[in-house]
């Protein structure tokens, strides 16, 4: 069964390529060349990844659905995890995203370009230090 054009533009995207199909020849003609076997573990993971996508962003703090309740008056006997602990929920979820494109990386048989989890927490975005 041959990719969709979605499918496609989803492996280009977590896989950290342009948009330009033709930018990537060596990828777009590898989804021609896997086996069922491989193309269905390729799709999983597109949906294992995108199910990590969108929980991350309904579960971020700056989320609509974490901010809906911004206008509270008063909330008795209720405890909140301290920041630490989402922070740790965030990067694990950010963690195994990465784990997951890297294996789509592996079936593709290409590398990764840019980090499609990147969460701008990085040491200087990759800056070449001067001096």
């Amino acid at each position: 069964m041959a990719p969709t054009e979605d499918q496609r533009a989803q492996t280009r995207l977590y896989l950290g390529y342009e948009r330009a199909p033709d930018l990537h020849p060596r990828l777009e003609s590898r989804w021609g060349a896997l086996t069922a076997n491989e193309e269905t573990q390729a799709t999983t993971l597109l949906g294992q990844i995108a199910a990590i996508d969108t929980q991350i962003t309904n579960g971020s703090p700056v989320s609509a659905t974490a901010t809906a309740t911004g206008h509270l008056k008063r909330v008795e006997d209720v405890e909140f995890h301290g920041a630490g602990v989402a922070a740790g929920v965030l990067s694990s979820l950010y963690g195994r995203g990465r784990m997951l494109i890297r294996r789509l990386a592996v079936i593709m048989a290409v590398e990764v370009g840019a980090d499609y989890f990147d969460d701008g927490s990085g040491s200087g975005g990759g800056l070449i230090p001067l001096g």
